[in-house]
């Protein structure tokens, strides 16, 4: 877990040979664990320096039980002892909190890690974490459930979309959705909405339109599944995918606009 969000890190000073933040930039995460840890024990009040600490615990090598459980208490003691109000630190500390439940423990504590997530949007609803913290509640909802309750999954995932801002965040939401649909419920038109939606939003990923045109034949929609074919095979004219796409496209073409033809993900 990299002791950064959004691209940056946590904090930044003047690089020094004691410096823990620019063992953070070359990605010497033991190195600055240990330095945090001095620096945590010198000053126990310092919010940036306990979450970087408890951050660091959870990078450190080897990782070890103990480790994930001081890093736990770190952030529950943050949490605690910090007023809501407190938008920089602590909001972090939830998320991480999150993801321990999530990510570093056995088995998973589902229950604990989703009400972590859920705190962290309730209480910072505009915080640019709160996007993180949905697909992270999403991820969880889809292993806990989309085997045994998969209509529950997509309604809460379609629920939690809206509210979902950055561009990054619910390109995720739609590519789990798309595997949700797809996979568990076989519903190919809401597999179509998310893949477009997708592509209406800014992905860079041109095979897509393979997907979309995929879909599009199977549901008899030859003429969009042309016009997706040809878009990728334009999209990338080097992938060795972009001359099938280009026959498949001229094949649709020439059909009746009712015919169905299923066929495989080119």
């Amino acid at each position: 877990m990299a002791l950064q969000v959004g691209g940056a890190p946590l904090a930044a000073g003047a690089p020094s040979l004691d410096d823990p933040w620019e063992d953070v930039l070359r990605t010497r995460y033991t190195a600055a664990s240990k330095k945090f840890e001095r620096l945590h024990a010198a000053n126990p009040d310092d919010r940036r320096i306990a979450v970087a600490h408890a951050a660091a615990l959870l990078t450190r090598d080897p990782m070890t039980r103990g480790n994930v459980r001081k890093a736990r208490a770190t952030l529950i003691n943050v949490v605690n002892e910090t007023p809501a109000s407190e938008a920089e630190y602590r909001p972090l500390a939830l998320l991480l909190l999150g993801r321990i439940d999530h990510d570093h423990v056995e088995p998973v504590q589902f229950e604990s890690a989703r009400a972590f997530y859920e705190q962290l949007r309730s209480e910072y609803p505009e915080h640019t974490l709160a996007d993180q913290a949905a697909v992270q509640l999403m991820m969880l909802a889809y292993w806990q459930h989309s085997a045994t309750e998969p209509e529950a999954v997509a309604e809460e995932l379609e629920a939690i979309l809206p509210s979902v801002k950055s561009q990054y965040a619910r390109l995720m939401l739609h590519t789990l959705a798309v595997g949700l649909y797809s996979d568990k419920l076989g519903d190919w038109d809401a597999v179509l909405r998310h893949l477009a939606t997708s592509l209406a939003q800014g992905s860079t990923d041109h095979s897509i339109h393979l997907r979309i045109g995929w879909v599009a034949r199977k549901i008899g929609l030859p003429k969009l599944a042309a016009e997706h074919y040809r878009a990728f095979a334009q999209a990338a004219p080097r992938d060795i995918r972009a001359h099938t796409s280009l026959r498949i496209a001229r094949e649709l073409e020439q059909e009746e606009p009712s015919a169905a033809q299923p066929g495989k993900n080119e």
